[in-house]
């Protein structure tokens, strides 16, 4: 039916769902603005524009804070901004067909939010390799397969963060040549941003550092207003022996439920562009390993 945008402004959300109302629309789909700090507005708006809501929060990544309501018999759904930068999310699996109210019966029903989250994990999805991509925690051996293609590629990850932020630190996502991504930092234009950096960095082979202040400094340049801080270190991982070897011992530690460390060596300054060598150590003495940096 069409599309409105809007500032983020309570009333003039309002406006505009009760426009859609008027002319007749069966399913409104409201994005952004869905967390739970001052400025995120869109739920306040849903509410006073009449929404009963059936259930704020779903047990997917991306799109935890997805909220379901209805106006009278329009059901209004509110998409977190992931959706709109993030290729599989929440809204693949949330269609104007599942949300009509007639699919829910259980709307009224003491448990009906329960059984319509139950509802929502079971919907199928497209395809296979979306099914993948909703994995969001990266893991070791998902970077091991990567290396084995033998292309560099990117892998991103939060170093450290503060206050309200998407994702915490450790949360990692490779950035391949192609624009793919695998994993997730927390989505946004924070995301996207560290992908394009990523997508610069794999030619050249090297490493940045870049922290992001998600306050209301932002807001007008990122579209992500958490109030917290993180900072994101952007890495080139080019194939060979050793490097695979590294991450090749990680995961059979992982799968053998026992516990190793990866160390990094960070060549060149952390304020400009550097290089990274990475070992790994454990406690025992006879799992096999890669040699040592000098000095470590």
């Amino acid at each position: 039916m069409g599309k409105k945008t809007v500032s983020d402004d309570i009333d003039m959300t309002v406006a505009a769902i009760h426009q859609f109302i008027n002319d007749g629309a069966q399913f409104i789909a409201v994005t952004g603005g869905m967390s739970v700090d001052p400025d995120d507005l869109t739920p306040a708006a849903i509410r006073k524009a009449g929404g009963e809501v059936v259930f704020y929060g779903a047990p997917v990544l991306p799109g935890a804070m997805f909220l379901l309501a209805y106006i009278k018999d329009v059901p209004v759904v509110g998409l977190p901004g992931c959706v709109m930068y993030y290729r599989a999310s929440i809204s693949i699996w949330w269609s104007p067909a599942s949300g009509r109210r007639n699919c829910h019966p259980c709307r009224h029903h003491p448990h009906g939010a329960r059984r319509i989250l139950r509802l929502l994990q079971d919907l199928p999805i497209p395809s296979l390799q979306f099914r993948e991509e909703l994995i969001m925690e990266l893991t070791n051996q998902q970077i091991l397969e990567c290396l084995e293609k033998g292309s560099p590629f990117a892998l991103a990850a939060i170093l450290s963060h503060q206050g309200s932020t998407p994702r915490t630190s450790g949360s990692r996502m490779i950035v391949l040549p192609d624009g793919t991504i695998l994993g997730t930092i927390g989505g946004g234009l924070v995301e996207a941003t560290v992908r394009d950096t990523c997508l610069t960095m794999i030619p050249k082979k090297n490493c940045r550092i870049q922290s992001f202040a998600l306050n209301q400094e932002l807001k007008a340049g990122l579209d992500m207003v958490c109030g917290g801080s993180l900072t994101v270190l952007m890495e080139t991982l080019v194939p060979g022996p050793e490097l695979t070897s590294v991450f090749q011992a990680l995961v059979d530690r992982e799968q053998a439920g026992k516990k190793g460390v990866m160390v990094s060596r960070l060549c060149g300054s952390p304020e400009g562009e550097f290089t990274l060598e990475k070992t790994w150590c454990c406690r025992t003495a006879q799992s096999p390993a890669p040699a040592p940096f000098p000095g470590l």
